[in-house]
């Protein structure tokens, strides 16, 4: 096998290591009541080549790239399923923000029913 052959082969080992469907679809973050699991997009792209020049020798390289981007969060809570797509911002911010209280109710320590006391309640400015 040629240099060349040798150099594709290891890119490419290395390459299936990382783009995996466990890359993909992400490992289930579990919140107690809720699970949420990411939705990855992989964006690859690579070359590869080689020659002979008479008595210098052989020479090979190889380069290349990967992009994992995300693409939408799958949610769950209790009976509820839901997709979070990263694509439109201002409505997945916003159903993030709706999600907020019900995750934050399941973290330990995290009280719903308790408000602020009277030194840390924000004054407004009278006008």
């Amino acid at each position: 096998m040629s240099s060349t052959q040798e150099v594709i082969k290891d890119m490419l080992g290395e390459i299936s290591k990382i783009a995996k469907t466990e890359t993909v679809v992400g490992d289930a973050i579990d919140l107690g009541n809720s699970k949420v699991v990411p939705i990855s997009k992989i964006i690859l792209g690579f070359g590869a080549g080689g020659g002979y020049r008479g008595d210098e020798g052989e020479g090979s390289g190889a380069g290349g790239g990967l992009v994992v981007q995300p693409m939408a969060f799958i949610v769950q809570q209790k009976d509820r399923i839901e997709i979070l797509s990263t694509e439109d911002k201002s409505t997945l911010l916003n159903k993030i923000i709706d999600l907020v209280p019900a995750v934050m109710s399941q973290l330990p320590g995290f009280n719903s029913a308790s408000t602020p006391s009277e030194d840390t309640k924000i004054e407004e400015d009278e006008d």
